[in-house]
């Protein structure tokens, strides 16, 4: 049997349509508050302001993020193991700088300091592998650049579906709270917003199974020539378990959205009960951390999925296994790619919120304005935010597929991959 046989029967062996349950109740989720947007809002108003600032505003922000962009595609390709490390070293300071810009209790304190020790012992103990880590993002920044278009494919199927389902659910005046007069409008206010959270997350999973399926179709199948076709196909059939990762990270987000709401509303109203209040913030601090720890999971599960095409549950199990056990190395590397980006998100975010602040502070009182202005500047950051999953989905892929079957992976890559892992 020749490589490229063994290679296809690897990458899409026993390929079935797993989680059905899941893709059919997101179906129905979706299309039924589509419909009732639809037969509810018969006349579609964008309401949006086009004048010169507001463009203005919008143009400034999508620079910042294609330079932004720019800076870390190329600092993964030329210089990778220098990048990473530069961007790791700086969490504390700009961690700090964040908690000091916003307003500073002792909570948030807290928890910047206490981020900062986990950042420390990280660092101590791991330093010696972001090497390796940096050189196999290199690999994987290689193969995103040498299938560009195939990527913008990608990125333009997710954005799609994020933009048409924000433009659907903004035409729905509802008040999100959950002390409506009625039960029912309780209730569908928990959907609505688990659904607007279900196709946001959905959405960016695909993308990030779409992104590891590239990866693999040229580590060890197509090597330089992508086929289109077959990754889509290859996304298609993790659709189920696609939205089962997202449904339980959509779950737990609907919650903690909820909780953060009657925290405001106490506070607004100045409601007394300091046990309440208490119970509210634990509740919140425990979604929050029950939230990133799923994240965490489906992060590592997802690259699993696009390589094996397994249902979520024994995916999980799996990419677990090869993670914590057979392969530290990912771990590890997410850990340090999320510190990585979690500079450069802060960053991008920042210089494109203070332009957009001090534009809203001058139209404080048209409502058209400002929902322009948060439209101007949502866009580019949920395009950045996509765009760098690249990274960790591509850094997984090529993982996995050596920890499992590295003699499947063409000589083209494989003489790199064993380069990087050299000095380990």
């Amino acid at each position: 049997m020749n490589s490229t046989q063994e290679t296809s029967s690897y990458i899409s062996k026993s390929r079935k349509f797993h989680d059905s349950w899941a893709f059919i109740l997101y179906a129905i989720t979706f299309l039924g508050f589509s419909t009732y947007a639809i037969v509810k809002e018969k006349n579609f108003l964008l309401n949006l302001s086009f004048t010169k600032p507001i463009i203005e505003n919008g143009l400034f922000c999508s620079i910042v993020v294609l330079v932004a962009i720019t800076i870390n595609f190329v600092g993964f390709r030329f210089i990778p193991v220098l990048f990473l490390k530069a961007t790791v070293c700086t969490f504390p300071l700009v961690l700090m700088a964040t908690t000091l810009f916003f307003e500073l209790s002792t909570m948030s304190l807290f928890y910047s300091l206490f981020a900062i020790f986990l950042w420390a012992a990280f660092v101590y103990k791991n330093w010696c592998y972001l090497g390796v880590v940096g050189k196999t993002m290199c690999i994987g920044v290689k193969i995103m650049i040498e299938n560009f278009f195939t990527a913008l494919i990608g990125i333009i199927m997710c954005l799609s579906l994020i933009i048409l389902q924000i433009f659907l659910m903004t035409q729905l005046r509802i008040e999100l709270s959950l002390h409506q007069a009625k039960m029912q409008d309780n209730i569908f206010s928990f959907f609505y917003v688990l659904s607007l959270f279900w196709t946001f997350i959905n959405a960016l999973y695909f993308f990030k199974v779409y992104v590891t399926s590239v990866v693999s179709y040229n580590l060890v199948e197509f090597g330089e020539h992508s086929r289109m076709s077959s990754v889509i196909k290859n996304t298609m059939y993790a659709l189920g378990s696609i939205c089962f990762a997202g449904l339980v990270v959509a779950a737990v987000s609907t919650l903690r959205f909820f909780v953060n709401q009657e925290k405001r509303r106490r506070s607004r109203n100045k409601e007394e009960g300091d046990m309440i209040a208490v119970i509210l913030c634990i509740m919140a601090l425990l979604l929050s951390l029950l939230e990133d720890i799923i994240k965490f999971i489906n992060t590592l599960t997802l690259p699993y999925i696009a390589i094996h095409g397994g249902g979520y549950v024994k995916s999980v199990k799996k990419s677990y296994d090869i993670s914590m056990r057979q392969n530290p190395i990912a771990a590890i590397g997410m850990t340090a790619l999320n510190i990585s980006l979690f500079i450069t998100q802060v960053s991008v975010t920042s210089i494109c919120l203070g332009p957009s602040i001090l534009l809203a502070k001058i139209h404080l009182n048209d409502l058209i304005i400002l929902k322009s202005i948060l439209v101007s500047v949502s866009i580019p950051l949920v395009c950045f935010s996509t765009v760098m999953m690249v990274f960790s989905s591509a850094f997984l892929g090529i993982i996995y597929i050596k920890t499992e079957s590295e003699d499947l992976i063409i000589s083209k890559y494989k003489s790199e991959i064993n380069a990087a892992f050299e000095n380990k």
